[in-house]
């Protein structure tokens, strides 16, 4: 258990060690409770402070995965365990960043993303209803070539992907323009996303679709993110920006 906690804690993590993970905890737990019954956890405290210092005690509840729900405004969590079997916990985040853009990041892998007319020109200002072409390059920062990833593009609040009607092509064929260089091994098209999944070596590669801006306003454009679904070490972000429908 102590192997696996460590992986995690590593960024090591993918779908073959998150099974290991359950394995072992399950394993873990039903040994601990055959030994100590209900009290098997009693001895774990949680502590909530938020900016001001304040601290709040959390009442743990009974079981051997309890979940506490945390406030936005806290800071620090602090767990205070007793005399007792070992405590393994896991800390979970949802919704999106506030903050705006982040920065690139390049760990293995490049990833530039951009937004452009049909003319290849970067856009500012577009209006409601433009198609526009998205363009991803993608590479390996190395000499080694990458396997399995997995790269995710967010697409901006008001704009939807295009797919060629009447096509009885497949899905990539539909939605991966001409002239495209990276030949991915699939993709997902969702609602609010496009998740390309293939592999990069040292030369770029590239792919553009279209997207259709179905609303008017100013929105943030999310940057994309790839990671090797088997080797989470290989990961990178492109920078974001934002894009003004009028």
């Amino acid at each position: 258990m102590q192997a696996v906690a460590q992986s995690l804690n590593l960024r090591g993590t993918h779908s073959l060690s998150s099974a290991w993970a359950f394995l072992a905890l399950d394993a873990y737990t039903r040994l601990v409770e055959s030994k100590l019954g209900d009290k098997a956890f009693g001895h774990l405290a949680v502590e909530q402070v938020d900016a001001s210092g304040a601290r709040t005690s959390s009442a743990v509840p009974k079981g051997a995965f309890p979940v506490i729900h945390l406030d936005s405004a806290v800071k620090t969590v602090r767990l205070r365990v007793g005399r007792g079997p070992p405590v393994f916990y896991s800390l979970v985040l949802a919704g999106f960043d506030q903050p705006g853009p982040v920065p690139e990041l390049k760990e293995k892998l490049e990833l530039i993303h951009s937004y452009e007319d049909d003319h290849g020109k970067d856009l500012a200002r577009i209006k409601l209803g433009d198609v526009l072409a998205v363009r991803l390059k993608v590479r390996s920062t190395s000499r080694a070539s990458h396997q399995h990833l997995a790269v995710v593009d967010l697409l901006p609040a008001g704009f939807e992907p295009v797919l060629q009607r009447g096509d009885a092509s497949p899905g990539s064929a539909r939605l991966i323009g001409t002239g495209s260089t990276w030949n991915v091994d699939h993709l997902d098209v969702r609602e609010d996303r496009v998740i390309f999944y293939g592999s990069a070596g040292p030369e770029v590669h590239e792919l553009t679709y279209r997207v259709k801006a179905v609303a008017r306003g100013t929105f943030a454009v999310p940057p994309a993110f790839g990671e090797g679904m088997y080797d989470p070490s290989v990961r990178a972000r492109s920078k974001g920006t934002s894009l003004s429908v009028e």
